[in-house]
């Protein structure tokens, strides 16, 4: 499990600081935004209540939507 994070973290961190360099991205430093965005979609899982108040497709639009304003994506 340790090994597969690894590599989603490597993988993001590559496409952040591409849209780093591609000024699609505007945060100076993807490391700390890459972190955030990860246990973003790790802890989904110890709070999601399928009876609860979101859809998983309101969910997903949510999620979506800090993902872009943790990356400063502009228009967000």
């Amino acid at each position: 499990m340790a090994q597969t994070r690894l590599r989603i973290r490597v993988a993001a961190m590559r496409e952040v600081r591409r849209g780093i360099d591609e000024g699609v991205f505007l945060i100076p430093d993807p490391r700390v935004a890459v972190l955030a965005i990860m246990s973003l979609a790790i802890d989904i899982c110890r709070w999601y209540d399928p009876d609860g108040e979101f859809t998983p497709e309101e969910l997903g639009d949510i999620n979506a939507d800090l993902v872009l304003r943790i990356l400063r994506a502009p228009g967000y």
